[in-house]
C-alpha cells in the first residue's frame, strides 16, 4: 500500500489457516482506525490474529501480514467446598474448609456470609458490591476455624477478576451442642417408704436427646428404664440419697437435674405394756405402745365398752373403765408414715361376783 495507512482490517479465529489466508470469514472488523479491538472470547482457548492496513490506494498483501496467537485462561469458577471435619460436627470442633476450583492469574477467591440484600445464589454471580468483603482471609483458598458456639453457619464463595465474577458456590456447616439441662421433674416422690416399689420420676423430654442417664445415691434403688421417665424399686434397706438424670447426645451428656428423696423406714409398735385383768366398773391401768414412724392411729376395734385409745408422741395409750365383761383381743391400726402395721393386745374383763339364794 502507498502512503500511511488509514485503517486496518481484522482477523481472529481458532483456525489457523483462515487467519494466514486473510479469509473474509473470520474477519472481524474491517477498516477499523481505533488502536483496539475486543472479541468475545472463550476461556482455554488458542487464537490466531492478523492485521492487514489499508488507506486510499488499497490494501496491503494479506500473505506478507504476520500472525500472531494468545491462549486464553481457563477461566475462574468455583467447583465446589470441602471441610476437613464433614459438615455436622460438635462444638469445639476445628474444621479447614477448602474451595475446589479454578483461578487465573490475577483471580481471587471470595468468601463471605449472607449479608443484608447480597445474599448469595447457588449458580449466579455475586453482585460486585461484594468487594465490601475483601481482605486477605476472605480471598484464600482455604481457612480453618474453630467453632464454640452451637448454631447453623452458611458461607459463599466466587470468584473475582478481569471477567467480573463467578457464580456462586456454598456450604453449611451445623455445630451441635450437648444436650441441654432436663426441666423440674413433673412426677416425682420425694418421700417414699422401704420396699415401694414402681415409684414414677419423669423429667421433661430433652430435645435432641437419644437417651438419659439416671442414678441414685443413695443405696438399694433399682431403677427400671433410660428414657426421660422410669420407675424406682426400693428395698427393705434403702438409704435416703439424690436422683440425677442428664440427657445424651451425639456431642455428650448435659448437666444433670437432681432432686433429694428421703426413704422413710416402716412403721413399728411395741408390744402392750401389760395384759391386764380386771373386773366389769373398774378402771384398768393405762396399756401403752410405743410406735416409730406413725403419725396417728386409725379406729380401734376390740376394746371393751368403756375403754378408748390415743395417740400422742408416738405412744398409744389405753385407758378407761370398761362396762361390759369378757376377754377382749383389740387392735389399733397405725395411720401416717410407712406400712401397715397395728397394736394388738388382749383386756380381760371379769363379771362381779354373785351369791346364791340359800335354801330354806
Amino acid at each position: 500500500v502507498d502512503g500511511s495507512p488509514t485503517g486496518y482490517d481484522v482477523y481472529v479465529s481458532t483456525n489457523l489457516t483462515l487467519v494466514t489466508n486473510a479469509d473474509a470469514s473470520v474477519r472481524v472488523s474491517t477498516n477499523q482506525n481505533s488502536s483496539y479491538f475486543k472479541p468475545t472470547l472463550s476461556a482455554s482457548t488458542t487464537y490466531y490474529w492478523k492485521i492487514v492496513p489499508r488507506n486510499g490506494f488499497g490494501t496491503a498483501i494479506a500473505s506478507n501480514m504476520p500472525v500472531w496467537s494468545f491462549t486464553t485462561s481457563a477461566g475462574d469458577v468455583v467447583n465446589s467446598i470441602t471441610s476437613s471435619a464433614g459438615t455436622t460436627f460438635c462444638v469445639g470442633t476445628t474444621t479447614t474448609l477448602t474451595v475446589n476450583g479454578v483461578l487465573s492469574e490475577g483471580s481471587s477467591y471470595n468468601w463471605t456470609t449472607p449479608f443484608l440484600f447480597l445474599t448469595c445464589k447457588e449458580g449466579i454471580p455475586y453482585p460486585l458490591l461484594a468487594h465490601i468483603f475483601d481482605d486477605a482471609a476472605c480471598q484464600a483458598a482455604s481457612r480453618t476455624i474453630t467453632y464454640n458456639t452451637a448454631g447453623t453457619y452458611t458461607y459463599y464463595v466466587f470468584t473475582k477478576g478481569c471477567n467480573g465474577t463467578s457464580a456462586c458456590k456454598s456450604i453449611t456447616i451445623t455445630v451441635n451442642d450437648v444436650p441441654q439441662q432436663p426441666g423440674n421433674f413433673t412426677v416425682s416422690s420425694a418421700s417414699v417408704c422401704r420396699g415401694q416399689n414402681g415409684v414414677v420420676y419423669t423429667v421433661p423430654a430433652v430435645s435432641g436427646a437419644s437417651s438419659y442417664t439416671w442414678s441414685y445415691s443413695g443405696t438399694g434403688a433399682t431403677i427400671n428404664g433410660t428414657g426421660n421417665s422410669v420407675t424406682i424399686d426400693f428395698s427393705a434397706s434403702a438409704t435416703s440419697g439424690t436422683l440425677s438424670v442428664k440427657a445424651n447426645g451425639t456431642c455428650g451428656s448435659g448437666t444433670a437435674r437432681t432432686m433429694s428423696i428421703t426413704i422413710s423406714p416402716n412403721n413399728t409398735v411395741g408390744a402392750a405394756s401389760s395384759s391386764p385383768t380386771t373386773c366389769v366398773n373398774t378402771a384398768i391401768t393405762a396399756i401403752t405402745h410405743t410406735t416409730t414412724g406413725a403419725t396417728g392411729t386409725g379406729t380401734a376395734t376390740g376394746l371393751p365398752a368403756g375403754v378408748t385409745a390415743s395417740f400422742s408422741s408416738n405412744t398409744i395409750t389405753i385407758s378407761g373403765t370398761p362396762t361390759a365383761s369378757g376377754v377382749f383381743n383389740y387392735n389399733i391400726p397405725l395411720t401416717g408414715g410407712c406400712g401397715s402395721v397395728s397394736a394388738t393386745g388382749t383386756i380381760t374383763v371379769d363379771p362381779y361376783n354373785t351369791i346364791a339364794a340359800g335354801v330354806n
